[in-house]
């Protein structure tokens, strides 16, 4: 068997980590009012790097005081069998992906659900994999990853390379989680968050000088 071996990181409150680390992860759900990026499932960060923005994040849109060290990052390790994971950012996943794009327009077509198929073809892919997962169609992987694209690893000339790449990783299946520990690093920790603090207030102040600037 194909194994791959990952390893993630999981940002959470402190007590929500202890709690994780006696009884386990809770999948993330999507419902009507938030769509999970990839679907159901636990979600890490393949660069600790992120894990910290998102405390940091956290913290920030938490009404009452709250400090770094209300916050933790687990580690995990993710062993999965390569047939039963997919990554639909590389080119193999792209194709995988699309193809079950076109099986479900198919099913639909057949079914004369044609008005859905019009609202689908226009939707981006974070709406096409939970209508997907929804229809069954993901019940064979254990474990779908993906790079998150935004405005701001979009290059800006045709040859440039891609900066600030988030991956995430989305676990369906909680039996491939093989160890899970809090990650210690204190002190790449406390550097991470300086760094992330120093780039969000730069990137703030620019910000207002644009809006003063309009």
């Amino acid at each position: 068997m194909n194994t791959k071996i990952l390893e993630g990181y999981h940002a959470t409150y402190l007590k929500k980590a202890e709690s994780i680390l006696q009884g386990g992860f809770e999948d993330s759900i999507s419902d009507e009012k938030k769509l999970e990026w990839l679907g159901d499932g636990v979600y890490f960060w393949e660069e600790d790097y992120y894990a910290v923005q998102w405390n940091i994040i956290s913290m920030e849109k938490e009404k009452k005081e709250t400090q770094i060290s209300d916050y933790a990052i687990l580690k995990a390790v993710i062993k999965v069998n390569a047939s039963r994971m997919i990554d639909i950012s590389s080119p193999e996943g792209g194709v995988v992906f699309n193809r079950l794009k076109e099986e479900l327009i198919t099913k639909y077509e057949k079914d004369g659900r044609e008005e859905i198929v019009k609202r689908l073809k226009n939707r981006s892919s974070k709406f096409w994999i939970n209508v997907l997962e929804d229809g069954g169609f993901f019940k064979d992987f254990d474990v779908i990853t993906a790079i998150y694209k935004n405005e701001k690893n979009i290059e800006k000339y045709k040859d440039d390379i891609v900066l600030n790449v988030q991956r995430q990783i989305c676990v369906k299946n909680k039996d491939c989680i093989k160890s899970v520990k809090l990650y210690n690093q204190k002190e790449r920790i406390l550097n991470l968050y300086s760094i992330i603090l120093k780039k969000r207030k730069d990137y703030y102040e620019k910000d207002k000088k644009d809006v003063k600037k309009s």
